[in-house]
């Protein structure tokens, strides 16, 4: 056999045979197969079963739980064994989009949950990177399709937006550069809304296990009867 199979086979973590992997790394090894199968599994029932929008609020907490136990840099870890497991096993499309709608912020939160750092922080960051996920699975889809998608959005809400004012009795409607400007403002508001429940909800999950999701708000810590 291989000298480097053969060096596995007795222990060789290193190539080295006889020197055994350290206990933590075969954990992080162990833990990190069976989250990223846990959220692989969890993605693809969701899709199967068209119930996606429910099953994404569970999808951040086997990245979350990875940064927990191992530490900061764990996170993108799993992040990719779950794409390259959901390429395998359901093609890269769907790998893509479990990448950057959800895996990618969730990375992020779990990195930063495991930091100790404020809300404040983890919160814009988890915003930020949800924004640049769902923007890029909009170029992806563009290519795939052919189509700028971004335009074709921006000339619908034109339309709408034309519509409307004729309903009103207005003239016209804005410039395409503000509603370009508008458009990009409510998709940051809705990440930074949709991230700040996900630290609401998974404040208490992670205390319930015994973790701390980060550094909630003063206020937030004397309402919640768990105290985040």
């Amino acid at each position: 056999p291989h000298p480097a199979w053969a060096a596995a086979a007795a222990g060789g973590g290193n190539g080295r045979p006889g020197e055994a992997w350290p206990q933590a790394r075969v954990e992080q090894l162990v833990e990190g197969s069976m989250l990223a199968a846990l959220s692989g599994l969890v993605y693809f029932l969701g899709t199967l079963l068209r119930v996606e929008g429910y099953a994404a609020y569970l999808l951040p907490l086997p990245l979350a739980l990875m940064a927990q136990r191992h530490g900061p840099e764990a996170a993108p870890r799993a992040l990719t064994s779950t794409a390259l497991l959901l390429g395998v096993l359901v093609g890269p499309m769907k790998a893509l989009n479990y990448l950057f709608v959800h895996g990618l912020y969730s990375a992020v939160m779990g990195a930063e949950w495991a930091r100790g750092a404020p809300w404040a922080r983890s919160v814009m960051l988890g915003a930020v990177a949800r924004a640049v996920g769902i923007l890029c699975s909009l170029g992806v889809s563009s290519v795939l399709v052919n189509e700028n998608l971004f335009t074709l959005l921006l000339a619908n809400v034109e339309g709408l937006l034309y519509q409307l004012a004729g309903l009103v009795g207005a003239n016209g409607a804005p410039p395409a550069s503000v509603v370009g400007v508008a458009i990009a403002a409510l998709m940051m508001l809705h990440c930074v809304t949709y991230v700040l429940l996900i630290h609401m909800l998974y404040g208490s999950i992670l205390q319930a296990l015994g973790y701390q999701c980060g550094r909630a708000p003063a206020f937030m810590r004397k309402m919640s009867p768990q105290g985040y």
